[in-house]
């Protein structure tokens, strides 16, 4: 039997590459941040919960897919979107109506503020070392 010229591993391996680089919470409100112009990984950190190396990890990820481009201004990096059509087809993934489960908007915020816990400090007692939340 023929292979089908559409089910072709090779024509289908740049979306699935742009759809695991979304599929994050983070990284998806990320790209939605930068649709509203070029910002620099300190300003996206403040808008996220999470730390400054977890944001450049998303963001490299980001870029590795093709959907945002960097441009580095002395110590600082600066991202923006390098496709914008992405916008168009994330406002199309809102209006795609559940299934069966039973996925609101709180329940999504909470899932965002899961992935973005507060950062973890090791303080060092002894031998054992233990995680301390930062304030």
């Amino acid at each position: 039997m023929k292979k089908d010229a559409c089910c072709d591993p090779r024509k289908l391996r740049r979306p699935v590459q742009v759809l695991k680089a979304l599929a994050h919470p983070v990284r998806l409100y990320l790209v939605m941040e930068l649709a509203r112009g070029e910002k620099c990984v300190c300003e996206l950190t403040d808008q996220v919960c999470c730390d400054m190396s977890t944001v450049s990890r998303h963001l490299s990820q980001l870029r590795n897919a093709g959907i945002v481009e960097d441009d580095k201004r002395g110590l600082q990096v600066f991202y923006r979107l390098r496709a914008p059509c992405i916008i168009e087809f994330i406002s199309c993934l809102g209006n795609v109506p559940l299934g069966h489960s039973d996925l609101t908007d709180d329940v999504s915020a909470a899932a965002v503020k899961a992935m973005c816990r507060p950062p973890l400090k090791e303080a060092v007692r002894g031998r054992r070392r233990t995680a301390v939340k930062l304030s």
